[in-house]
């Protein structure tokens, strides 16, 4: 009798399984290419932002990542710290009475609960592939480059109107600046760019990045953005010094370029708008134009905000040590909204600085966990510099979370999806690391024969 065909049929191969970025990658490259206006994307209460976020979240619960083996390196579990920071805002939120589910609770509180983000990063990049963090940071340089295409071409040709207009899931335009945080984006992707070309990683394209990013740096006009572009070219710069401790005369060279480096910065900052403001701020003397001296009184302004929301909140121990929880327009209640509402701002909830607005909405406690995170963030960058130094996508995290910081402390930035998100993603990044097999010994420094006159590396003990 004929056996059937059904039985003698080859078995089906199994397909190639797709190679996937980092859990959460999706939110983070919308908000990194696109900044404020990408987390616009969406009808109101419904934004794309919310949905990546959300199905991120769904991602890592629903799938079998989270069984992966953890790599060497990395916690298996996460950050203790940040899930207590997370536990307080949640409680705080739930007893802010009236404001419970209303419009305004959520806006002022759903940014720190996009620290869940960080949980779901750190989860992730433990049990990631090599070939899933390349995907990661294709995607990143990806989101990078479109970000530094637009933001040179409006520089340059200036923003048309037609694309700023509100339209259909498109509520803040398209191509708008928002000048804190675009210019906080490209110091970022100035940091990467330096780090590859002192490791000579693709030398001719970094540089031609690096002259194309010098073009849009030059129209923009925002101190906090341009101390964030600083900060991260010298992480940048350190970094690659870090990676490149076992060649002593590639470490020479970057050496003898600090001084060149320096002397250019100093000719060159004056001469720009944001330049002239900081400038300006520092010292006052100075102030000879209209752009620093609207900087000057942007500053005093800001000054007067700041003192009276602190002692508004520190008016009762309640409030000082819990803050006034989320819907509380407090800048109103402390009387203080008259010298940051104008032409320009309207509806403003935030003093423009971070760790303040903190302290006004969760008191001490909030901002003593969340000083603790930042801390721990800082360290965490020292600690792993050479292994981060190594690593792209450990040095997108630490530029990440260095440059919004700056930014967020200076302005409104950390408390809108368009700064939270990255933040909060990369901080999840950083605060996995623990020590690994390459940590345990420190990489022994090279030394010169001075009779050879050649550089050499000890063995590692």
């Amino acid at each position: 009798m004929a056996t059937s065909t059904l039985l003698t049929d080859p078995p089906r191969t199994t397909p190639h399984e797709v190679v996937r970025p980092l859990v959460g990658t999706a939110a983070l490259v919308l908000l990194v290419g696109a900044s404020r206006w990408g987390s616009y994307i969406g009808v109101s209460s419904l934004y794309l932002t919310d949905v990546l976020v959300a199905g991120a979240v769904a991602r890592l619960l629903l799938t079998s990542q989270r069984d992966a083996p953890v790599r060497a390196g990395f916690r298996a579990g996460v950050s203790g710290l940040l899930v207590l920071f997370l536990g307080y805002v949640a409680i705080r939120m739930s007893l802010s009475s009236t404001w419970v589910l209303s419009q305004v609770w959520l806006r002022d509180g759903v940014p720190y609960l996009y620290g869940v983000l960080g949980l779901v990063s750190g989860l992730s990049v433990a049990r990631a592939t090599p070939a899933s963090l390349e995907r990661t940071m294709t995607w990143v340089w990806r989101a990078l480059i479109f970000h530094l295409a637009w933001v040179t071409l409006v520089g340059v040709v200036g923003s048309a109107t037609t694309w700023e207009t509100a339209r259909p899931f498109l509520a803040g335009g398209i191509f708008a600046i928002r000048p804190d945080v675009d210019t906080a984006i490209l110091g970022i992707t100035g940091g990467l760019l330096l780090r590859r070309l002192l490791l000579g990683q693709g030398r001719l394209r970094a540089l031609c990045g690096l002259l194309v990013l010098g073009v849009a740096l030059s129209h923009a006009a925002t101190r906090a953005g341009y101390i964030a572009v600083l900060l991260c070219l010298a992480i940048g710069f350190g970094l690659a010094y870090a990676a490149n401790h076992d060649k002593g005369i590639r470490r020479a060279g970057i050496v003898v370029a600090v001084p060149l480096l320096l002397v250019a910065g100093v000719k060159t900052l004056p001469s720009t708008t944001a330049g002239d403001r900081l400038l300006a701020t520092v010292d006052s003397a100075s102030a000879t134009t209209q752009d620093a001296n609207s900087a000057l009184g942007t500053a005093n302004a800001r000054k007067k905000v700041w003192r009276g929301v602190i002692s508004w909140t520190k008016q009762t121990q309640s409030r000082e040590i819990f803050g006034a929880g989320m819907g509380v327009d407090f800048l109103a209640e402390s009387n203080t909204l008259q010298y940051l509402e104008g032409t320009v701002y309207q509806n403003v909830r935030s003093p423009h600085d971070y760790l303040i607005g903190s302290f006004a909405r969760l008191g001490l406690v909030g901002l003593g966990l969340l000083l603790l995170l930042v801390l721990q963030l800082v360290r965490q960058i020292f600690r792993f510099r050479r292994r981060i130094a190594k690593d792209e996508l450990l040095t997108f995290a630490a530029l990440v979370t260095v440059s919004l910081f700056v930014v967020a402390s200076l302005g409104v930035v950390l408390e809108a999806p368009f700064g939270a998100v990255p933040f909060w993603w990369a901080a999840g990044v950083l605060l996995t690391l623990v020590r690994g097999p390459e940590d345990d010994v420190p990489a022994p420094e090279p030394v010169m024969d001075l009779r050879m006159g050649t550089w050499t590396t000890p063995p590692k003990r």
